[in-house]
């Protein structure tokens, strides 16, 4: 049981690289935006994404090597 666990939080934390890449492409698109409006929201959203991403990447990477081994 221990093993699925600590699998299920590394898959997690080997996960947060790619995502974060996707998200950082996104960021590098709000640039080519010509409505203030829309720059200042998706700044916002993606500064968001960042925050849950990296808040999530604590968690994995707590979880993964915290929990007790058999």
């Amino acid at each position: 049981m221990y093993f699925l666990v600590g699998c299920l939080f590394a898959a997690m934390a080997g996960s947060v690289e790619p995502v974060e890449a996707i998200i950082f492409a996104e960021v590098l698109n709000v640039f080519t935006i010509e409505d203030r409006d829309e720059q200042n929201y998706l700044a916002v959203l993606y500064g968001g994404c960042f925050v849950a991403l990296g808040t999530g990447a604590f968690l994995a990477y707590t979880l993964e090597v915290s929990h007790p081994i058999c």
